[in-house]
C-alpha cells in the first residue's frame, strides 16, 4: 500500500513548486497591484516589447491561443461531471458522455500545446512581467496532470486517476489567479451548459419514473 502511494510524490512536488511560484509572483509584484498575465490567456499590461495589442498585432494573436487553451480546459474538464451522468435516463446525455470520454484526452493535449506556445512567447517578450511566474506555475500543473492521464492506463495504480482529478482543480485555481476576467467567460458558458444537462436529466429520470 505505501508502495502504492509513492505516485503521489511527483504530484505534491510539483503542486509545492507551483504554489512558491504564485507567493513569489505576489511578492515581486510592485505595490501598485498584480499585473495581468499572460502565460494562459489573461490581461497583459501592455504590448511586449512596444508590440501592437489589436486583434492584427503578434501579442494579441498568442493571448488568444491562452484563452483557447482554457476553452480547451474546460471541455476536457467537462468529463469529470458528464462521467457521472453516464447512467442517465437520456440516451442524448449518455451519447454526449461517451464522445467526451473519447475527445477530452486529445482536447486536454491540445490545452497544453497551446499554453506552450502562448507562454513561450510571452516568456521570450515579458519574461519580468510578475504574472508571467504564475503562467509557469499553471503550465507545470496542466504538464503533470497530462502525464498522470497518460500513464493512468500504463500503471496499475488505483491513485493514478485520484491524483489526475485533485491536479486538475489545482490547475483551474491556478488559472483563475493567472487569467484573471478571461476565466470568467469560459467558466460561465461551461457552468451554463452543465445545468442544461442537469435539467436534461432530470427530465428524462421523470419521464421513465412515470412509465415503470
Amino acid at each position: 500500500m505505501k508502495q502504492n502511494r509513492r505516485v503521489f510524490i511527483p504530484a505534491i512536488i510539483v503542486t509545492v513548486i507551483g504554489l512558491l511560484l504564485v507567493l513569489y509572483s505576489f511578492y515581486s509584484t510592485p505595490s501598485g497591484g498584480h499585473h495581468g498575465p499572460p502565460p494562459t490567456g489573461g490581461d497583459h499590461p501592455g504590448p511586449p516589447s512596444g508590440e501592437k495589442e489589436g486583434k492584427g498585432g503578434l501579442g494579441g494573436t498568442f493571448k488568444q491561443l491562452g484563452t483557447f487553451a482554457i476553452i480547451c480546459g474546460a471541455i476536457s474538464y467537462s468529463w469529470f461531471y458528464l462521467k457521472r451522468k453516464m447512467k442517465s435516463s437520456s440516451n442524448l446525455i449518455k451519447k454526449m458522455g461517451k464522445l467526451l470520454y473519447k475527445v477530452h484526452t486529445y482536447v486536454g493535449w491540445a490545452a497544453l500545446i497551446l499554453v506552450v506556445a502562448h507562454g513561450t512567447y510571452y516568456i521570450i517578450k515579458d519574461f519580468n512581467n510578475p504574472s508571467t511566474l504564475t503562467g509557469i506555475a499553471a503550465f507545470i500543473i496542466l504538464l503533470t496532470l497530462a502525464m498522470y492521464g497518460w500513464f493512468i492506463k500504463r500503471i496499475r495504480n488505483k491513485f493514478m486517476r485520484t491524483i489526475h482529478f485533485l491536479l486538475s482543480h489545482v490547475w483551474l485555481v491556478l488559472l483563475v489567479i493567472h487569467a484573471g476576467g478571461h476565466f470568467i467567460l469560459p467558466a460561465a458558458i461551461t457552468l451554463m451548459i452543465w445545468g442544461i444537462i442537469w435539467l436534461f436529466d432530470l427530465s428524462a429520470r421523470k419521464t421513465a419514473a412515470k412509465h415503470v
